[in-house]
């Protein structure tokens, strides 16, 4: 869960990887640290150990967030 809702950890990967290489981790770790670096990547990877439960004002914090950004990205694709 403390990873679940971190921008660095949303990446796309091809079906295959995803779906009958069970995530392809190996692979994944290296593209996200050429695009990243590596010292950005072992901080995710100690942050997936901790435990983070949101409150629901948090939540609705990120809800009004990630409407705002989907709004504007919306407007810039002409969607």
């Amino acid at each position: 869960m403390a990873t679940r809702f971190d921008e660095m950890n949303c990446n796309a990967q091809c079906r295959h990887c995803n779906r009958f290489d069970e995530g392809n981790m190996q692979g994944y770790r290296k593209g996200l640290v050429s695009k990243y670096g590596e010292q950005a990547v072992m901080l995710l990877e100690a942050k997936k150990n901790q435990s983070r439960k949101y409150s629901d004002f948090e939540y609705e914090i990120l809800i009004k967030h990630y409407k705002e950004l989907s709004k504007k990205l919306r407007k810039e694709k002409g969607i």
